[in-house]
């Protein structure tokens, strides 16, 4: 994300879940990252904070050295992870040895029983079936099919084992030619979106219509920022503010619903807000506090955050609806809580503190229900980020020797830890067939995007040839997009990720900085920069109408 000015920037040296409480005069820490690497205690007390990290284009702050793994600050809301820092508002192991048929025919991996891949870092790295697709898939079918069989049944069964798998990798190597995103990507073209006039703009979102939005300087005065809407049809269109000189269009859903937050008069405080084409920006208020910020809308316009309460000490979890306005979801017996995503039946999940020690665990709340405690891998915190349709959770969780571990939980099997021991790691998002996507740190102390499937375990994604790579976003598809450093680090670049092709990188045009922040099954979102990274735009990847040759 591109930096807000200071009047917009919340405070990166707070956690939400600082027992203190954050003062009044620290904005709401709508995505403040928890910084694990001074232990639980620290964790727990001690502050977050952002040091360390390169100026993003457009900051007044110095530009740092990209060593240790750092990723180009995002100073508004501290909004990624970085370095020891622990993305709290998005928050995704590991081994799979075996192949499946249907592991196999998916585009998944094709590795026969016994013959690893390379791993990158420590993860076991998907093994790109692009030239050995008919040696594996031969390979998975004789050992995995045979596997139980006797000696004399195996003399049998070869040669109609041998049949079938020439079959299965005819019917493989067709199906991977229109595979799209979920095999070989089409070549993707970078396509700048402008700005309402200014220097700076980046996109936050985009919707199935290919409806983008984002936020953008205006002319005359980069300083000042203002929510977008961009389609094809009408370019790039001003949101307006509730009265401030900052708003942020973070959200949108399939009909064209967009929220995110607004500076009031004064720019002393702000409110979540969502715009439509009729009524414009509409305030959603707060509870009672001086500030609130959205972090999830589902397909019916309902948004969940967080909203300070009337003493501006404490902040709590909150659902809005257009019928019920901003209702108050309360807390697991603690201070504190917050609402990170919400799914299309109303499910809501967070993390709030209890009441023991006032310490935060991942909850599920549903109107049934009310805020039920999903509980902790054995450690004294956890936090719920992600949630689907039919109730999938994925967060990260402290366990009882201090590590910070993936999980995913379901009302049948309770929280499950998908982390490594040794290796930190967690979850933040979900995509299609409960694909998970996060980060996570090798034993050499990298920070890489990972992504999660029943079938694959963890994956490592891998970097552009720098030393770290973030995972933003996750599609239907299993697509993950995101930013890493390329060889040396010498730039920060956008990347699109697949079973099959791995990590590439997208189009920059102007030999700049860029970062893809959101798909949807054909676009890509983000931003990108000119080479000396003072001029950055919203930016939308879409497929080429010639897609680039086979290899």
């Amino acid at each position: 994300m591109l930096a807000a000015p200071d009047t917009a920037s919340p405070d990166c040296a707070r956690t939400h879940e600082n027992v203190s409480g954050p003062s009044p005069s620290d904005p709401l820490p709508v995505h403040v990252p928890l910084k694990f690497s001074e232990g639980v205690e620290g964790a727990l007390e001690g502050a977050a904070t952002c040091e360390g990290l390169p100026a993003h284009p457009g900051s007044s702050q110095p530009a740092a050295s990209p060593a240790n793994n750092a990723t180009p600050q995002r100073p508004d809301h501290c909004v990624t992870a970085h370095d020891t820092a622990i993305d709290v508002k998005r928050s995704r192991p590991l081994a799979h040895h075996t192949a499946q048929a249907e592991g196999l025919m998916s585009g998944t991996f094709c590795l026969p029983p016994g013959r690893i891949p390379p791993a990158v870092g420590d993860f076991p790295a998907v093994f790109n079936c692009e030239a050995w697709r008919t040696l594996c898939l031969a390979c998975a079918v004789s050992e995995v099919g045979m596997r139980d069989m006797t000696g004399d049944s195996v003399g049998h069964a070869r040669p109609a084992l041998s049949k079938l798998a020439g079959l299965m990798v005819a019917v493989v190597v067709a199906a991977t030619t229109t595979m799209g995103a979920a095999g070989r990507p089409a070549r993707l073209v970078a396509v700048d979106l402008g700005s309402l006039g200014g220097n700076l703009s980046e996109a936050s979102a985009v919707n199935a219509a290919g409806l983008v939005v984002g936020r953008s300087s205006i002319g005359g005065d980069d300083a000042v920022r203002h929510a977008f809407a961009w389609s094809d049809a009408d370019g790039m269109r001003d949101l307006g503010t509730l009265g401030g000189s900052q708003s942020w269009a973070t959200l949108v859903t399939d009909s064209g619903v967009i929220a995110g937050y607004s500076y009031l008069p004064g720019d002393s405080v702000y409110h979540a807000a969502v715009w439509t084409r009729s009524l414009g920006p509409i305030d959603l208020g707060t509870l009672g506090g001086w500030a609130s910020s959205p972090n999830a809308i589902n397909a019916r316009g309902e948004v969940v955050g967080n909203s300070y309460l009337p003493d501006n000490q404490i902040y709590h979890a909150f659902q809005w609806t257009a019928q019920r306005g901003m209702i108050d979801l309360g807390t697991l017996g603690g201070r504190f809580s917050m609402a990170y995503a919400i799914n299309n039946r109303g499910v809501v999940v967070g993390a709030s503190s209890v009441a023991a020690g006032d310490v935060p665990h991942a909850f599920v709340w549903t109107s049934a229900t009310g805020m039920l405690d999903l509980g902790t891998l054995g450690g004294p915190g956890s936090w719920a980020h992600a949630v689907s349709d039919d109730g999938f959770v994925v967060g990260n969780s402290l366990t009882s020797t201090g590590e910070n571990h993936a999980f995913v939980w379901s009302w049948y099997t309770g929280m499950v830890d998908i982390g490594l021991h040794g290796l930190s790691s967690w979850a933040e998002q979900l995509g299609g067939n409960h694909t998970a996507i996060g980060q996570g740190y090798t034993r050499a102390g990298a920070r890489h995007g990972l992504a999660w499937t029943r079938k694959t375990g963890l994956i490592d994604l891998g970097t552009l040839g720098g030393d770290s790579s973030y995972a933003r976003a996750v599609n239907n598809q299993g697509t993950v997009v995101g930013a890493s450093w390329t060889a040396g680090n010498a730039a920060w670049r956008a990347f699109a990720w697949t079973a099959l092709s791995g990590m590439t990188a997208l189009d920059t045009p102007g030999g700049g900085q860029s970062e893809a922040a959101a798909n949807n099954e054909n676009l890509v979102v983000g931003y990108s920069c000119t080479a000396d990274n003072l001029v950055c735009h919203a930016t939308v990847w879409r497929p080429s109408r010639h897609p680039s040759p086979e290899r």
